[in-house]
């Protein structure tokens, strides 16, 4: 697994911005 630390409250906020980078996320 890969653990990604932002600044982000939650999950879903991390989720977005990392969305908005160009990580692919496996739905």
């Amino acid at each position: 697994d890969i653990t990604v630390v932002t600044t982000a409250k939650t999950d879903d906020d991390g989720r977005a911005l990392l969305k908005l980078l160009g990580f692919p996320f496996k739905e």
